[in-house]
């Protein structure tokens, strides 16, 4: 079947032309040294997208249009990727504008040029799609309300299972050895900010991560302990996920043409 999104030859070289003005106006040509620089760009928004996600920072198109942004130029003028001081640490005066990036006096069209080098189009697109529900998150609060619990009693039990609401303290006193045992509230334990991470949205391009698999694989142990409703919930479930968009089915009309539909599996 013809993938509806595919660009044109066109579209496709509008894009290319379109990068390459960018990548001069900004590295001042478009040399491999240039452009090996503008993958740092845009490894480094990739890292600091995957950072503000991990710490359950929203994300939202100010924070992909605004935020990272700033911060990836911020790092780039520090780190030379980007031509923007001279030997004395004095701006280009081609490059000086009037648009303040913390700090730092830009052109409008050179920080219009800066934006095209980072993949904020492909993100901010990555944010209008919907997600196939329920989602972790609503799930999650079916769970609650089956359970007769909140948010925190589940992340106890969490703790429970992992063996967690303790931890051995060692010190010394008076040059002898000890330890005790302390009681780790749920406010202060990995289960909470595990839990919360998974029933965030994910953030574009992420990572394998073990330690929320962990996260996920506990989530559930409480939930087939506890729960006789969501007893049969599997781990895919609680895994965000994209409406799955069933191939085009040919049907045949009433006066004998056929005709395509799309379902959605919700």
């Amino acid at each position: 079947m013809e993938d509806e999104n595919a660009l044109t030859e066109a579209q496709a070289e509008e894009l290319r032309t379109s990068y390459r003005n960018a990548l001069v106006t900004v590295m001042g040509d478009d040399s491999g040294e240039s452009r090996q620089n503008a993958q740092h760009l845009q490894w480094a928004f990739d890292s600091l997208l995957f950072a503000f996600s991990e710490a359950g920072a929203p994300l939202t198109e100010k924070a992909i249009r605004e935020v990272l942004p700033a911060e990836v130029l911020q790092l780039a003028i520090h780190v030379n990727w980007i031509p923007y001081l001279d030997e004395d640490g004095e701006p280009y005066p081609d490059k000086q504008g009037d648009v303040n990036v913390h700090g730092y006096g830009v052109t409008q069209d050179f920080y219009e040029a800066f934006l095209r080098l980072l993949p904020v189009e492909e993100y901010s697109d990555y944010l209008k799609k919907p997600w196939a529900h329920p989602t972790p998150a609503e799930l999650f609060e079916l769970v609650l309300k089956d359970l007769g619990w909140t948010q925190p009693q589940f992340i106890e039990h969490m703790q429970i299972e992992n063996g967690t609401q303790y931890r051995l303290r060692h010190y010394e006193f008076k040059g002898k050895k000890s330890s005790e045992q302390l009681f780790v509230p749920y406010q202060n334990s990995t289960e909470r900010i595990g839990l919360e991470t998974l029933l965030s949205e994910p953030p574009p391009k992420a990572r394998r991560n073990q330690a929320q698999a962990d996260h996920r694989r506990n989530v559930l142990e409480v939930i087939h302990k506890y729960s006789k409703k969501y007893a049969t919930l599997e781990e895919e479930q609680l895994k965000w996920r994209r409406p799955e968009v069933v191939p085009h089915q040919v049907r045949r009309t009433d006066a004998g043409k056929t005709d395509a539909s799309e379902s959605f599996n919700l």
